[in-house]
């Protein structure tokens, strides 16, 4: 377990270091935060409950289209980039196995994918507490507004300054720095209703939005396993192109292979080996009645777990015959 461990934190430490890590995180701030003004346009008659709707769901796909990315570039080179570097090897021969190498790796690389959508669904939860405010008569929500920029702007200014003074690099001390500034920020607007009075703690938020992003972090950990199987033998090229095709193979799982499945046996046997993430985006079932049946919680659960049992399986026997040493052309 210690060796796990230390496999485990470095990789998750080099993980949050990287320039794209941060940058994606960013990005993905920005995007919530413009999908305010473009949910405000939907043909309703209750237009103010349908904004709102579309708010809440393009949030949920731009988190579900930008942690799959980061998941993408975190864990596309996590084994290549080893074996070219020849850590691989020094690790191997401590002796460490194969198998807590490659597992090592794995919960490192899923451990910062989860912190990056920690942080982007703080973000997208402080946009669905603000509301859309599709007419100049709805109050605009000042306690988000202020808390939330004060302590995304406080994060950065930490980074800047402890990079300059102390020496720390920018782009895991803003991680660390954004983790605990917003995370403090989300609680005090947890309390904070618009007017600045004291509401009770989550007013305006939804138990099942958060069923929902529980299950959707639950796809990305296991797409984490799929890009750390791809990359047992292939390269980072291939290994995005590889994840790309899969991710919307899997997004489109009902459409292709239930519709195919019938007619061809073939397609039928590729759809069970195929991921459905179908199964951990129910938005038709939040939007009757904003429930979410547990049954479909527990499905996804297992289907989880097993899934990414089976990748992690399938990327240990791929790295078990990996030949490590240096290669001719």
């Amino acid at each position: 377990m210690l060796k796990l461990w230390s496999i485990c934190r470095n990789a998750f430490l080099q993980t949050i270091r990287q320039p794209v890590y941060i940058v994606m995180i960013l990005l993905t701030f920005g995007v919530l935060v413009f999908t305010l003004p473009f949910s405000g346009y939907t043909m309703s008659v209750d237009y103010e409950k349908s904004d709102q709707e579309f708010l809440e769901n393009l949030g949920l796909a731009t988190l579900r289209i930008s942690s799959m990315l980061i998941a993408a570039f975190s864990a596309a080179g996590v084994l290549r980039r080893e074996i070219e570097e020849k850590t691989a090897l020094i690790v191997i021969s401590k002796p460490v196995s194969r198998a807590v190498f490659v597992l090592g790796r794995f919960f490192g690389v899923a451990g910062a994918v989860a912190l990056a959508y920690y942080l982007c669904s703080l973000a997208y939860l402080m946009t669905v507490r603000h509301h859309v405010v599709p007419a100049r008569s709805n109050p605009i929500d000042w306690p988000v507004i202020v808390i939330g920029f004060s302590a995304l702007t406080l994060a950065i200014l930490t980074s800047l300054l402890g990079n300059r003074w102390f020496g720390w690099p920018f782009t895991s001390s803003g991680v660390w720095a954004g983790t605990l500034l917003l995370t403090a920020a989300m609680v005090a607007i947890g309390f904070v209703g618009k007017g600045w009075r004291i509401v009770p703690f989550g007013q305006g938020l939804s138990r099942q939005l958060l069923l929902e992003l529980m299950m959707m972090l639950m796809a990305v950990v296991m797409f984490v396993a799929l890009a750390v199987a791809a990359s047992a033998r292939l390269g980072q090229a291939m290994t995005m192109l590889v994840c790309v095709v899969i991710f919307v193979l899997g997004s489109v799982h009902p459409m292709i292979f239930a519709r195919w499945g019938e007619t061809y046996p073939a397609v039928r046997v590729l759809g069970w080996l195929a991921p459905n993430f179908s199964h951990f985006y129910p938005q038709d079932d939040l939007r009757v009645g904003w429930y979410l049946p547990l049954d479909v919680v527990g499905f996804a659960a297992v289907y989880f777990v097993l899934y990414t049992a089976g990748l992690l399986g399938l990327a240990v026997a791929l790295f078990e015959t990996r030949e490590l040493s240096e290669q001719g052309a």
